[in-house]
């Protein structure tokens, strides 16, 4: 097992993703309770109005039944009929705060981590329910950071908690003079108040909290060298299998080049060092094109070749240097070399054009 001074290397592409089909990201569930924390309250103080409408409505709505009723006891349907109602006005009255939220952690998820499935993370584990698996984790390095890491959340939650309420003390001493009204919307001031300064600590760890996952999430998707080259073996293939590959193709390109020179209309050669097979078709082609080429012994045997397919071969070092340099095979000559490449073309054509009234 490879210890982490010896996992130096950035992690791939290919381990990020099987990490992340195991479930393993850097997500902060701090940073998304207080993502989810931070709209409900502002949008509970933007639709607070609108709730203590709908409650006030309510509580109308109830003691006017009452009234018309008039009676203290209520029988069953009566009953049934208030507790419909009363529930009915108190979701529709939390429906804005209870949308935001599950809006807000959606989103605040999506944000970290994007759209995920984890069928792996979710298949059934035995270690997850090996006792002594769980005392370990229980005791472990990362449970004691977890600790550390909620008491100073308390703490710092804590300490603006106390401010704030310092703060509002003397209104909140001066709800036992008032009516049940002032009383009331006073105390509901005081806790809007104090929540909204409990947000400051709560982003604020929630933002530490990711960035210290995603960093301890880089640290151990790291890599070792040997690693990186097995993972790079696998994608590209063993060296040696690679290396015969490309011989077999280097050999069947041969082979192909060889039997196109039976095919040539000429075998320009060097006389001896470079050989280059030209082959032209004035209906399908703009220019002569190089279907073969070699130097010293792939040379001899284009010549060989030719000999036996019975192509020219004429000898013009400089125009067969300059083909072998500047032409590869399957590609037509430059315009530079039309003239010498035609006066050429026009030799073999006029030998076999004698060749052909002397038979």
């Amino acid at each position: 097992m490879a210890s982490h001074e010896d996992r130096t290397e950035q992690p791939t592409q290919r381990r990020r993703e099987e990490a992340r089909k195991r479930g393993q990201v850097a997500r902060s569930p701090d940073l998304a309770s207080a993502v989810t924390f931070t709209v409900c309250l502002y949008v509970l103080r933007a639709a607070l109005s609108f709730s203590g409408r709908t409650i006030a409505g309510l509580i109308s709505s109830s003691m006017g039944y009452m009234g018309s009723l008039g009676v203290v006891d209520l029988t069953e349907a009566e009953a049934h009929t208030l507790f419909v109602n009363g529930m009915g006005a108190v979701l529709l009255a939390a429906a804005p705060v209870a949308l935001a939220a599950a809006a807000a952690g959606m989103g605040a998820n999506l944000a970290q981590v994007g759209l995920l499935t984890t069928p792996q993370a979710l298949a059934p584990q035995l270690s997850r329910i090996d006792p002594i698996a769980g005392l370990g984790r229980l005791f472990s390095k990362q449970a004691l950071l977890e600790m550390l890491k909620a008491v100073a959340k308390v703490a710092a939650i804590g300490y603006f908690a106390y401010h704030a309420l310092r703060a509002r003390a003397p209104s909140m001493l001066m709800m036992a003079y008032m009516d049940l009204g002032e009383g009331l919307r006073t105390a509901g001031d005081a806790a809007m108040y104090v929540a909204s300064r409990m947000v400051i600590p709560l982003v604020a760890i929630g933002a530490a909290d990711y960035v210290i996952r995603r960093r301890q999430l880089e640290r151990e998707l790291r890599m070792t060298k040997q690693e990186v080259k097995e993972e790079l073996k696998q994608q590209e293939g063993d060296p040696l299998v690679r290396s015969r590959i490309r011989q077999r193709q280097r050999q069947l390109a041969m082979r192909r080049m060889m039997e196109d020179v039976k095919l040539a209309d000429v075998v320009v050669t060097n006389p001896t060092h470079y050989a280059v097979a030209l082959k032209y078709d004035r209906e399908k082609m703009r220019a002569p094109h190089v279907v073969a080429k070699g130097q010293r012994i792939i040379a001899q045997r284009i010549r060989e070749i030719a000999a036996q397919a019975g192509v020219p071969v004429v000898e013009n070092p400089l125009v067969a240097q300059a083909l072998f340099k500047s032409v590869e095979v399957g590609q037509e000559i430059p315009p530079d070399l039309y003239r010498a490449v035609a006066q050429i073309l026009a030799f073999v054509y006029k030998l076999g054009a004698q060749r052909e009234r002397r038979e």
